[in-house]
């Protein structure tokens, strides 16, 4: 049985962190802390003495808490004991890292492809008629004959499209980690980019920058997949970037390196939260929505863990200049009626969580709402009549982002009101 919220203590954050990075720890503190009810651990490496709140002690690693369900936490110790490709201490210990969640968000699809054309199917840049492989961790050997390295994907996903052709999509996972800034650039690189049909229109030294290195090295591999001789996986192939989607760094990352591609169709973009919805939508068990729930409050949900919370007291960490994070958010009561800011009307500007009234933004935006017999799909903001299509959006258009248009709430409060659109939230009947 875990403490009522407001008992929780965080544990052990990082002062210098970047907001982003904060606001993830944070999250993942919370969940050890009110979902899983254990005390943290010592990390970022099995050596370290450094207590973290977003890590998780050896006792409790064994049991597979860092995983969703006991099947993924399986295929998870079945993949470490194959060897290179998944670091097991960080896999099992670290609730910060993209590897776990990348077992927690492709696990269930590998043993069962029905289900992962189900859910998989309308991501995927042509139609499949089956899916034939999914997997976690993945490099294709032997390596001499890609990149004669060990680049890899973190997931791979194979498929057969209406024509009977096989094409696969390799993948590259992003929690709160930046892309590598580690600049490679070999002979097999160059040979790859410079061919005629190439997907780039970059040269290989602009490629190299570390700014987008990780990504060109991903494509690469891609590329190299695809023009295999024997090709093992099919002849078409594509990169898609996971990421969260508050995150500011990845999203300026994707699209300057977006610049150098002569096709920008190669690249597959895929929020976590866009992910979850489309997963959603095509969800008909209990099992997979409660999996589905669950990754998405402790992934995508970061406003559940705004508020209520305590940090613990502002001592060294050892081992490093940094201190922990040390004022808590205060909690605010779930029936609080904020007072209304000013320039409640619809903006009607360029903001993506479009005014049922004026709707005419185009019928295949993602972000486009509708109203059906009176009942709102998508979460309403209380000021206005702007409707966004996910929750994320409804706080940037009441923090009064830019691109959505709005007002200007406080960040904690605009936290708060978009949880509770969630929660609220009403659909067609």
């Amino acid at each position: 049985m875990t403490e009522p919220v407001s008992e929780i203590d965080l544990g052990p954050q990082v002062k210098s962190d970047t907001a982003f990075v904060a606001r993830v720890r944070r999250h993942q503190s919370w969940w050890r802390a009110e979902r899983l009810g254990v005390p943290w651990g010592t990390g970022p490496t099995p050596n370290s003495d450094r207590e973290l709140g977003n890590m998780l002690r050896s006792s409790d690693a064994g049991t597979g808490a860092n995983f969703l369900t006991p099947e993924i936490h399986d295929l998870a110790l079945a993949r470490i004991a194959e060897g290179h490709g998944v670091e097991p201490f960080r896999c099992t210990h670290n609730l910060l890292s993209s590897q776990p969640m990348c077992f927690n968000l492709f696990g269930p699809l590998v043993a069962d492809h029905h289900l992962a054309l189900e859910l998989l199917g309308p991501l995927l840049p042509v139609p499949a008629v089956t899916i034939t492989n999914v997997t976690v961790e993945y490099s294709p050997s032997p390596a001499a004959e890609y990149l004669g390295d060990l680049t890899a994907f973190d997931a791979f996903i194979e498929f057969i499209n209406e024509n009977g052709d096989a094409g696969f999509i390799g993948i590259e996972t992003k929690l709160s980690e930046p892309f590598s800034q580690k600049v490679y650039d070999t002979p097999r690189y160059r040979e790859l980019t410079e061919l005629e049909d190439s997907p780039w229109s970059g040269s290989p030294p602009e490629l190299a920058d570390r700014r987008w290195n990780q990504l060109w090295r991903n494509q690469l591999l891609v590329e190299a997949t695809r023009r295999h001789p024997a090709q093992p996986h099919g002849r078409r192939g594509w990169l898609a970037v996971v990421h969260h989607p508050d995150d500011p760094s990845i999203g300026g990352t994707i699209d300057g390196y977006r610049t150098f591609l002569a096709h920008n169709t190669s690249m597959l973009e895929w929020p976590l939260d866009q992910m979850i919805e489309t997963f959603r939508t095509a969800a008909k068990t209990e099992e997979v929505n409660q999996w589905l729930t669950d990754f998405e409050d402790r992934y995508v949900q970061l406003e559940l863990s705004t508020g209520g919370v305590s940090e613990s007291s502002n001592t060294a960490i050892p081992g490093t200049g940094d201190t922990v994070a040390q004022s808590p958010v205060p909690a605010v009561g779930a029936d609080a009626q904020p007072s209304p800011p000013g320039g409640g009307d619809c903006p009607h500007g360029s903001h993506r969580s479009y005014c049922p009234d004026c709707l005419d933004g185009p019928p295949t935006n993602p972000d486009v709402s509708s109203v059906d017999s009176g009942k709102v799909l998508g979460y309403a903001c209380p000021y206005c009549s702007v409707v966004a299509t996910y929750p994320h959006n409804l706080r940037k258009h009441l923090t009064g982002s830019p691109a959505y248009g709005g007002h200007s709430i406080d960040h904690d409060e605009a936290d708060r009101l978009s949880y509770a659109a969630r929660r609220t939230r009403k659909t067609a009947e």
